[in-house]
């Protein structure tokens, strides 16, 4: 297909898509209030209830109501036009980091005998990828399932849920430890919403609770590795070249044998003890990301990996305190003599949070990672790389407008990552995100290697 054709192929996608976002909301009585500063000297909207706008709502919720009537189930979800551009040049990238339609469908039937079966589905019309085919695996394409599952009670003790499902345990924000659930980072980056940074997994989840430890465990009979970035949407540093990469042909990994051949086991033990929650924690798997090269043939490895860890959180003093370590053995290089095979690490993290003031809250988080064999490994630069984060919230305008700023600082490596965000939800239907991710530091170092994926984005979201 001609550029040409490509962008007539896409403006009629913006089109129906955008005329499907008028159209579901073209039963109020008056579009859709634009943010403060673009209607003119309108007031921001007030929540439903409380202004002119609350009969409009009732009007599209009477209607949405009325379209459930036609199906023989609710259907919910939201359709959203989400766009962002580059703030510096990367050679062979485009200038626009995003430029996507999105419709997420979702349904939730409850079967009788303790049973529920759901269903959330994202088709998406992706401009910037070339590919309008559709992959299961790693949601790419015009189809991404996010859940499919059954779930159901054999006993009052256990619940079992078995499919496409997004599982998460943890105590850290926005940092994992124990956490080896698939993540997106190219989401995360890019600027999508924070719910994509969590990627599902076809799994079964057995959950046993009791009055002395509740046991969850999660088996995946394949592996399911991260949404890792490989250089088709985000510019990072590769040690091969010695630079930057440029778009080209994405990482091509080798990846661990098929159904049952590399599975996956996820286990947590927890209970509350005190005014404080306790877990434990045990992993048994691969790396999530590329963490090895085949010398024969070049390509990345997702070597074998085992993690045991902890976590406590609970009050202390007039906030939240959080503490997770987590004990990472490279099962394929236990001595950590292999330069092309990641070390063996111990993680630490401890954070706080706290309300500093109306409708504002403030939280810091200290985190290290230690290579293990520091002294076998002569690939490895700096024995440990460190992290301290910060993040604010205030919320305004009846809790309608949220206001983030979250910055991540490696005293170690200098380099730097910030995400700031607003996001304002105009009515119980419509929502508008806007955004930024700005990096620094030395293109070598973790977050410095992304500076030229900076970007500013975008958001129009309306839900039914």
């Amino acid at each position: 297909m001609s550029e040409t054709a490509k962008q007539i192929a896409a403006g009629k996608w913006f089109l129906v898509l955008g005329t499907l976002l008028v159209a579901s909301g073209s039963v109020s009585a008056a579009p859709p209030p634009l943010p403060s500063g673009l209607g003119g000297d309108a007031p921001p909207a007030l929540p439903s209830g409380l202004g002119g706008e609350a009969a409009s709502t009732a009007e599209v919720e009477e209607s949405d109501d009325e379209a459930n009537k036609l199906l023989p189930f609710e259907l919910h979800g939201f359709a959203e036009l989400r766009v962002g551009g580059r703030l510096q040049n990367a050679p062979g990238f485009s200038d626009s980091s995003l430029r996507e339609a999105r419709l997420q469908l979702q349904m939730e039937e409850y079967l009788g005998a303790s049973s529920t079966f759901k269903a959330v589905m994202d088709f998406v019309y992706d401009d910037l990828d070339p590919d309008r085919g559709f992959d299961w695996e790693d949601g790419s394409g015009w189809l991404d399932p996010r859940e499919l599952w059954l779930s159901t009670k054999p006993v009052d003790a256990v619940d079992l849920k078995l499919g496409r499902q997004v599982a998460t345990w943890g105590v850290g924000d926005l940092l994992f430890i124990n956490d080896l659930f698939p993540k997106d980072w190219n989401s995360f980056f890019l600027g999508r919403d924070l719910e994509y940074l969590k990627a599902p997994q076809d799994s079964l989840r057995a959950s046993y609770f009791s009055d002395w430890v509740n046991l969850d465990l999660v088996y995946s009979p394949r592996f399911e590795p991260d949404r890792f970035i490989d250089g088709q949407r985000l510019s990072f540093w590769s040690e091969a070249s010695g630079s930057l990469t440029e778009q080209a042909v994405p990482m091509d990994p080798v990846y661990p044998g098929g159904t049952f051949d590399s599975d996956e086991l996820h286990l947590r033990l927890s209970r509350i003890l005190g005014r404080f929650e306790l877990a434990a924690y045990g992993y048994w798997g691969y790396w999530k990301s590329p963490a090895g090269v085949d010398t024969a043939t070049g390509r990345a490895l997702f070597p074998e990996l085992e993690v045991f860890g902890a976590s406590a959180r609970g009050p202390i003093g007039s906030g939240l305190l959080s503490a997770e370590i987590g004990a990472y053995e490279s099962v394929d290089d236990p001595a950590g003599e292999d330069p092309f095979t990641r070390n063996s690490e111990l993680r630490l993290l401890l954070g706080y949070e706290r309300e500093l003031g109306n409708e504002l809250t403030g939280s810091a988080q200290y985190y290290v990672e230690r290579t293990r064999d520091y002294a076998a490994a002569d690939s490895v630069a700096d024995r440990d790389r460190d992290l301290v984060t910060l993040r604010l919230r205030k919320q305004l305008w009846q809790q309608t407008l949220t206001l983030n700023a979250f910055v991540f600082y490696s005293p170690s490596q200098e380099d730097h990552y910030t995400r700031l965000s607003a996001s304002w939800k105009a009515s119980d239907e419509w929502r508008w995100d806007v955004g930024a991710n700005l990096f620094g530091g030395e293109d070598w170092s973790f977050f410095g290697q992304f500076g030229r994926n900076e970007n500013l984005y975008l958001a129009a979201r309306r839900s039914f």
